[in-house]
């Protein structure tokens, strides 16, 4: 099978600094199958390379998941179409400048999204 295909579907901030209401961004995002994993990464070239700022097991669901404040289980699994979110914050960023940001999502075959 072929590696998951992730769409953004939604950027609240392209650019955030650590002013007030500047310092959050939101992305929104679906895969084209059903996956076990997903990592956020700023910079790096492939899966597990970049810092991480997001994954699977710590972010809350959406509604259309779970109608809870519960996170994810460690080992969940997302259908293809779910709209999946996850926050950027000023804070999480090592240094000042740009950095592009990752997702990588992990299929039910152990494949993980190529960089692209």
């Amino acid at each position: 099978m072929a590696e998951p295909k992730v769409t953004i579907t939604s950027i609240s901030k392209r650019k955030i600094s650590d002013e007030s209401g500047h310092d959050q961004s939101i992305i929104k995002f679906t895969c084209d199958q059903t996956i076990v994993a997903f990592e956020v990464r700023a910079g790096g070239i492939f899966q597990g390379s970049g810092l991480l700022v997001g994954m699977s097991d710590s972010l809350y669901p959406s509604s259309s998941l779970y109608p809870s404040n519960s996170l994810y289980p460690i080992n969940f699994k997302v259908t293809a179409g779910t709209v999946l979110q996850f926050d950027i914050e000023n804070e999480e960023l090592q240094q000042d400048g740009e950095y592009r940001i990752n997702i990588y999502a992990l299929n039910e075959q152990g494949e993980w999204t190529p960089y692209e």
